[in-house]
């Protein structure tokens, strides 16, 4: 008969319903996430009255309004160019901000590419904009760049958003966009096509 033959068996599917459970687990984390993330959104947090508006039930405290009303006037929402075929493997040259380097809530520069200088417009963005993938596999994925972010060129599958800090907080307008996107509530005209 052979033990260890029988006792890797044993182990191995004991290790593979752990990883199951552990990946029902993860599941389960994740809806709470966005349901609480959703509740976050529409409703806040410690508010005791609520009125009706076009996005649905809001507290009172707060104003509805279109999305190019939270944008500064003049710079609000800048779409990606075709610069972007121009990309290189160089060091040097003006950044190209690609669909790669933006994740769900997060900017990844290492996964930037690079375009000569020269070539259109040396920032399309800039640090504190909002970076949002507009179509292809990572639509909705939406980022802000950071502060020590020096700029650069949107890819064409990419869209700028440029807050107005007067009148909405960046994170929060990130966060809500996010999840419209992640929910399907939001979509752009071109994303139907990829």
């Amino acid at each position: 008969m052979d033990f260890k033959g029988n006792r890797k068996g044993e182990v191995a599917a004991r290790a593979h319903e752990a990883a199951a459970r552990v990946a029902a687990l993860a599941d389960a984390l994740t809806g709470y996430k966005h349901e609480l993330m959703a509740e976050l959104v529409m409703r806040g947090s410690g508010h005791g009255a609520f009125k009706d508006s076009p996005c649905g039930s809001i507290p009172v405290e707060w104003e509805a309004a279109a999305l190019e009303e939270l944008l500064v006037h003049g710079r609000g929402l800048a779409e990606g160019s075709p610069q972007g075929a121009l990309c290189t493997d160089e060091p040097e040259g003006v950044l190209l901000v690609t669909p790669a380097s933006v994740e769900t809530l997060r900017f990844r520069p290492e996964r930037c590419l690079r375009i000569p200088h020269g070539f259109g417009g040396e920032c399309d963005a800039a640090a504190f904009d909002i970076v949002m993938v507009r179509r292809g596999q990572g639509c909705g994925a939406c980022a802000i760049m950071p502060m020590s972010f020096a700029g650069g060129v949107l890819a064409p599958e990419c869209v700028r958003l440029t807050p107005d800090i007067r009148r909405v907080d960046p994170f929060y307008l990130n966060n809500v966009l996010h999840h419209f996107y992640y929910t399907c509530l939001l979509y752009t005209s071109d994303a139907a096509d990829e």
